[in-house]
């Protein structure tokens, strides 16, 4: 889990600064946002622009959408959740955790199949070429790396897609499942494999080469919302977060990392 500490015009990343419950926060924070791991990247450069511009102070907790649920609903400090996996949002909004008349669209995602530019599979294609082509021509012996899809929404949608197509059935006894699609990507990147990743997570890696751009309409929609959690003392400062959060500057962020925004 990555913590995000912003405090007036300082950003500060410290990936030893986990998060645990009953513990003093290490910085006072006027907004602790818990988002998806995926939206580390754009996330960030969002809450640089606008910590500075408002002087407050932000704390960001980065992780999977199943585990930010549960520390959710374990009672863990939070203002902001923003995450893909609609079950999440549904479990959250049941359980009476989110303020259900203030849940912003902030952005979608999508997939692609990917290699390391460094192995043999990069000399694959020139460009991308249609998922199916692609998967044709990986071999039994191609490793495929694939997030797992019982716990996380790029996992069930990558599923999903193989089903679609019908290649699960010839992939899925040879895929490496991963926890999470950070872990994922390293894995790709390092080994001698490919495998299925957000758009947003591919781009951001200058040694990953796409193999082919997924056809969304093979899955369920990746679609990033971002709510209030109920019961916060912060209330009005994380509901001026979410409208920053639809500005045409935000969205330009998002955009540059590789997100769709309306």
């Amino acid at each position: 889990m990555l913590r995000i500490f912003i405090t007036l015009f300082i950003l500060f990343i410290s990936s030893n600064a986990v998060a645990k419950r009953g513990v003093v926060q290490e910085a006072p924070a006027s907004i602790t946002i818990m988002a998806s791991s995926s939206l580390t990247n754009a996330l960030s450069e969002l809450i640089n622009i606008y910590s500075q511009r408002k002087e407050i102070s932000i704390i960001a907790i980065f992780d999977s959408p199943t585990e930010l649920e549960y520390n959710i609903q374990a009672g863990d400090v939070a203002d902001v959740y923003i995450g893909e996996h609609p079950q999440t949002l549904t479990s959250l909004k049941r359980a009476g955790t989110l303020n259900v008349y203030n849940i912003v669209d902030v952005a979608e995602n999508r997939l692609v199949l990917v290699t390391s530019k460094n192995n043999r599979l990069s000399d694959m294609a020139s460009k991308p070429i249609d998922i199916k082509k692609a998967l044709d021509k990986l071999t039994n012996r191609t490793l495929l790396y694939i997030v797992e899809p019982e716990t996380t929404w790029i996992g069930y949608v990558t599923k999903q897609m193989l089903e679609n197509i019908n290649q699960w059935g010839q992939f899925e006894p040879y895929a490496v499942r991963v926890a999470n699609a950070r872990t994922n990507l390293h894995l790709i990147d390092i080994g001698e494999g490919a495998g299925i990743v957000y758009y947003s997570d591919a781009i951001s890696n200058k040694n990953i080469k796409i193999l082919s751009n997924i056809d969304p309409s093979l899955h369920d929609k990746i679609q990033y919302h971002a709510a209030l959690v109920a019961g916060n003392n912060n209330m009005k400062k994380a509901e001026k977060f979410l409208e920053f959060l639809k500005t045409d500057e935000a969205k330009s962020v998002l955009k540059k990392h590789g997100f769709k925004t309306n």
